[in-house]
């Protein structure tokens, strides 16, 4: 069942499936669409399978799926505000979040500000920041060089 959250005037939807002691927001990337996923067999499997090993709560970003339409890429500070409000209102204490792509800087941002309302975090196929985002101030290090080994 997709229930909605308002947060400033903008309506997040959001599923529960599942429960047990943990609870695991999936925090989607660039698209979304909470009732739309269950139907891709391969997703349905996957969201099952999670939803058994605690209550999966997932939403749909703003501007996505059945969430309002803001006209512009939602913000990492608005994702992790979303995060929070889903969060309350499905009453949710603390969570693992699962970031996936876009999904994770906003689950970044939330480990950050709300250290005490988290259990654990997962990225998945995600970057700290967007790659036409200002230089961090602590940049990642090079890569290591392995050269390719020589031609049989």
């Amino acid at each position: 069942r997709t229930r909605y959250v308002a947060v400033d005037g903008i309506h997040i939807a959001y599923q529960i499936v599942g429960s047990g002691p943990t609870d695991i927001v999936l925090v989607p990337g660039f698209i979304s669409h909470v009732e739309r996923i269950w139907e891709d067999a391969g997703c349905r499997a996957w969201l099952t399978a999670v939803s058994r090993l605690g209550r999966l709560i997932l939403f749909d970003r703003r501007g996505m799926g059945l969430s309002d339409r803001v006209g512009a890429r939602p913000t990492v500070e608005a994702t992790a505000q979303d995060i929070l409000a889903v969060m309350n209102a499905a009453g949710s204490r603390r969570a693992l979040l699962v970031g996936a792509s876009e999904g994770g800087p906003g689950c970044i941002r939330f480990a950050v500000e709300h250290s005490d309302r988290l259990s654990g975090l997962v990225l998945w196929g995600s970057l700290a920041k967007r790659s036409r985002a200002p230089p961090s101030p602590y940049p990642a290090p090079p890569p290591p060089h392995h050269p390719s080994p020589p031609p049989p």
